[in-house]
């Protein structure tokens, strides 16, 4: 999967939950591709960028709304 063939999206989460949720989308491979850039300010939140494989993008919803239940996680607009 090229950047060029995704659709992407940024995702604010608190710094304790992003080992679980990049430990969930990692383990979706050819559907999502994630990137946990480094934060130059630290602090409790880190940007999450995600790339998502358009023919994956119901699937991919739904997997967003079940981790928002249990984890800090909000679209950002880079």
């Amino acid at each position: 999967m090229t950047a060029a063939d995704t659709i992407t999206r940024y995702f604010r989460t608190d710094r304790r939950d992003v080992a679980f949720i990049c430990g969930v989308l990692d383990a979706l491979e050819g559907m999502v591709a994630v990137r946990s850039p480094k934060s130059t300010r630290g602090g409790a939140l880190q940007i999450l960028h995600v790339m998502i494989s358009p023919f994956f993008v119901p699937e991919f919803t739904t997997l967003l709304t079940r981790l928002k239940k249990t984890n800090t996680l909000d679209e950002v607009f880079v």
